[in-house]
């Protein structure tokens, strides 16, 4: 029987569950009746050690799917909200969690909910769920009931390894953070100068190849960093890209017609830049 949890209570998701290695993590919500402009809330998943992010990559959300480890998935965005179950799901193997992380916080935030003034206020029937993905037998189950109104972003719960064992955690935690890389500073998530989301920029090309860390990736980023940055109108085509790009990926991000669209172009622009000298090693953003 699934366990109803209530905000701060923690549940063990092994002890009654022998052999348990993969879950998936269901959150759920609707708009209050009587909301104008549909509301586009984003799941989002950070991998923290000792309470601290330790790449720009362990944030996983629309536009970086998947943890380098492959241990965490995120499943894909839901832009409206609408229907029942789960709008967003995000996929833990809990064997293939690196030995250094200890927590994963699952959050959730309203895209752009500032300039479109919106907030939770809005949203009611939310809910984090954890499922085994053997059966897909539901755990345990946390209903957000409070008063949200003015918070715009919101730490439903963490998944944590606890002296050999992984359990849930209901936390509840609502914030007026403005973005996905917001809510990520709280743990440690260096955000760029002039960027509005997670990953620091390079948003088409994280969704076509997968990750923000990945050899093509790194050489676009010294490729910004290094050369476009340098120059006045380098830097104002960056601020152009990080205000138009999240919205192109949001939408059409996790199609096949974009990803082969963009891949061919992408390419061959790594391929010249590996060639002019970029090197393609792990890379940590520089600050311009």
């Amino acid at each position: 029987m699934s366990v109803q949890l209530q905000k701060g209570q923690k549940v063990s998701l092994l002890k009654e569950n022998v052999g348990l290695s993969k879950i998936i993590v269901g959150l759920g919500w609707d708009e209050a009746r009587g909301v104008g402009d549909s509301i586009d809330c984003d799941a989002f998943a950070i991998l923290t050690s000792n309470g601290r992010v330790t790449s720009n990559s362990d944030v996983v959300y629309f536009s970086n799917l998947e943890h380098y480890s492959h241990s965490v998935k995120h499943m894909g965005d839901n832009l409206t909200g609408a229907g029942d179950g789960d709008d967003e799901q995000i996929v833990i193997d809990l064997s293939m969690v690196p030995s250094q992380y200890d927590k994963i916080i699952i959050a959730v935030n309203i895209y752009n909910a500032h300039a479109k003034h919106q907030h939770f206020g809005m949203i009611e029937n939310a809910f984090v769920r954890v499922v085994d993905a053997r059966n897909n037998k539901e755990l345990c189950i946390y209903n957000l009931s409070e008063n949200y109104s003015g918070m715009t972003a919101m730490i439903f719960g963490e998944v944590y390894r606890q002296d050999g064992d992984w359990k849930f955690n209901a936390l509840g935690q609502a914030t007026t953070d403005g973005w996905i890389a917001d809510v990520a500073a709280r743990y440690g998530y260096v955000k760029q100068q002039n960027t509005n989301s997670a990953s620091g920029g390079c948003y088409v090309a994280t969704a076509v190849y997968g990750s923000y860390d990945c050899p093509e990736v790194w050489t676009l980023r010294r490729y910004r960093d290094y050369t476009l940055a340098e120059t006045w109108y380098g830097r104002a085509f960056i601020k152009t890209y990080y205000a138009i790009s999240p919205t192109i990926v949001k939408w059409f991000g996790n199609t096949e017609w974009f990803k082969k669209m963009w891949r061919g172009k992408l390419d061959k622009m790594v391929r010249n830049l590996n060639n002019e000298g970029v090197e393609n090693t792990p890379y940590n953003d520089r600050e311009w």
